[in-house]
């Protein structure tokens, strides 16, 4: 098959006919087994003239510098694992903004605990959905978000950052076995963060908003759902320039409860120690880390920033 496509291309290409055959890099989940089996599937199905290579991450953040050193050789990029490994390579690409001219695209493969970003376009991990989707001519333009924290570091987010329980949901939730569904460990880590975490007081600035107080959370979103499946910004919108901010105060886990069905139906929750809020510019200061796309993140004072359109997704 791969021998009667070329031909055809080289046939064509004698009338003026040009094809551009893609080179796209698969990053693979090391500690994913579930990615390993995908790798052997494409592996046994790469008869459509595209080039694919694949490499494997090997510790956490391993996936930005092999995302950067791609930027320039590839033309698509495809993370393979959860919200965590996309952040990594979204986090490499914008590094490599900086000194690069090729961006590539990005094609991900939900294979993590969440999945939060990919159930904004109902993207799934099967063959038939990213090849679909390698296929199309329509690539959808994405805003990343800009964390500078007060000691000069920054990273990257393309889907939520929060400040409070965040945290000690992310750490309760990799104690569960890895076989586990993830909708099942992210909803008993956060029942037993309701339990355990002390609300401290966050102070968050935007540009028409200003508050502070004892908080369970404070969340800047560019996509609508978090921890699992959490509609906790139901407004959001990945390409309209905006992070959602929801601030979610002085609640109970009984409250909660009460809420937990209209928040997985993505709906806006009506109470008064929930607000909502649009900015393009975060200030904000807490006594803990942050949580960012469903990793622990660096401890905040920090300025959040949008990049509107900054990357193209399939």
């Amino acid at each position: 098959m791969v021998f009667l496509l070329l031909s055809i291309f080289d046939h064509l290409s004698s009338f003026g006919i040009t094809f551009h055959l893609m080179k796209i890099l698969f990053i693979l989940n090391g500690a994913k087994p579930s990615a390993r089996k995908f790798q052997s599937a494409i592996k046994r199905n790469m008869s459509d003239g595209n080039e694919f290579h694949f490499v494997f991450t090997t510790k956490k953040g391993s996936a930005i510098d092999l995302a950067e050193n791609a930027a320039q050789t590839f033309d698509v990029i495809a993370p393979v694992g959860g919200d965590g490994t996309l952040s990594e390579c979204v986090h490499g690409l914008m590094k490599a903004q900086k000194t690069q001219s090729n961006t590539p695209l990005l094609i991900p493969i939900p294979l993590g605990s969440g999945n939060d970003f990919a159930r904004n376009f109902n993207w799934k991990n099967d063959e038939a959905n990213w090849r679909m989707r390698l296929a199309s001519k329509a690539p959808i333009p994405v805003d990343v978000g800009r964390i500078q924290y007060a000691n000069g570091e920054e990273t990257y987010f393309q889907n939520v950052t929060s400040a409070g329980f965040g945290p000690t949901v992310v750490n309760l939730v990799e104690k569960f076995p890895s076989g586990w569904p993830g909708n099942l460990k992210f909803g008993l880590s956060i029942l037993i963060a309701f339990i355990r975490y002390k609300k401290q007081t966050i102070h968050v600035r935007g540009e028409d908003f200003t508050w502070s107080g004892k908080a369970m959370a404070v969340v800047i979103a560019n996509g609508k759902y978090f921890g699992s499946g959490i509609g906790i910004a139901p407004k959001a919108n990945v390409n309209d320039g905006f992070f959602n901010v929801t601030i979610i105060g002085n609640i109970t886990i009984v409250d909660y409860l009460m809420q937990l069905r209209k928040l997985k139906k993505c709906k806006l929750i009506q109470h008064p120690e929930v607000h909502y809020h649009r900015s393009k510019h975060i200030e904000l200061k807490c006594e803990s880390s942050l949580e960012v796309d469903g990793e622990s993140g660096k401890k905040g004072n920090c300025i959040i920033t949008v990049f509107p359109s900054a990357l193209r997704f399939k």
